[in-house]
């Protein structure tokens, strides 16, 4: 299930997960649907976007963050196995940051997450938080509809992966 599956899909395959939404009245903003994969010891988060869709118009996942780290309140375990996540080029948790520059290269940035806390607090308590990886090597992809993808680096290896498309 990637960048692109409709929410729809999701739901189907792997049960509704433990669901977040982001709501302005009654109009959502977006949706994610997190699950815990005890098999791999990893939370995965996936977020559609409701921005400018219309209630008829099928859901698309826009945002994908994989992690170590606990995502959501509730442990929910996907009815059906969603597999091992692994990026375009093969990188997925647990490989080291040495091997993530010889994949894919110079980083577009790199943030130092505990020096961004210190500046600014808030972020401890978002999904740029330094509990997610002390280094974000941030990589955007052209091709195949823009991605960014940013690795999230503890202890010199891939802790977290957060994948969305550019501009969001």
């Amino acid at each position: 299930m990637g960048l692109g599956s409709e929410e729809e899909s999701l739901v189907q395959h792997y049960g509704a997960g433990f669901i977040t939404e982001t709501k302005i009245g009654t109009k959502y903003l977006n949706k994610s649907h997190c699950y815990y994969l005890p098999e791999q010891n990893l939370w995965a988060e996936f977020i559609v976007d409701y921005h400018g869709v219309s209630a008829e118009q099928k859901k698309e996942i826009a945002e994908i963050f994989i992690s170590k780290e606990r995502l959501c309140d509730k442990v929910y375990v996907p009815t059906s196995p969603l597999g091992a996540f692994v990026t375009f080029k093969n990188v997925r948790i647990g490989a080291w940051e040495e091997e993530v520059l010889r994949v894919y290269g110079q980083p577009l940035g790199i943030v130092d997450t505990v020096e961004r806390e210190r500046r600014d607090p808030s972020f401890k308590e978002s999904r740029q938080a330094s509990k997610f990886g002390e280094k974000v090597l941030k990589f955007v992809k052209k091709e195949k509809g823009g991605l960014i993808y940013e690795f999230f680096i503890k202890e010199g290896r891939v802790y977290s992966i957060w994948i969305g498309l550019e501009g969001e």
